[in-house]
């Protein structure tokens, strides 16, 4: 059973991880490529300024599913367990 909710949470933080890797490959790639129509310094700047921010917190927030699952991985899993039979 330990081994069971061992290997659900390891395959939920690799999940969790690699959204985020996906989350700031698309940012990167979309700010690049408004930034390179934009012509004004302070179009560039809130561009980047926002871009930030939207990452930002969404990594904030996966960090912290990451440690809701960590702190409640047993309570969690076994209930998926439980009705998953």
């Amino acid at each position: 059973m330990e081994s069971r909710i061992k290997k659900m949470y390891i395959q939920d933080f690799s999940l969790v991880i690699v959204f985020l890797v996906v989350l700031w490959i698309t940012l990167i790639y979309i700010m690049i490529s408004i930034l390179s129509i934009l012509t004004t310094p302070f179009a560039v700047a809130s561009i980047l300024i926002t871009g930030l921010l939207v990452g930002l917190s969404a990594s904030l927030t996966l960090f912290a599913l990451i440690k809701h699952l960590k702190k409640n991985k047993n309570a969690l899993y076994m209930e998926e367990i439980k009705y998953s039979k």
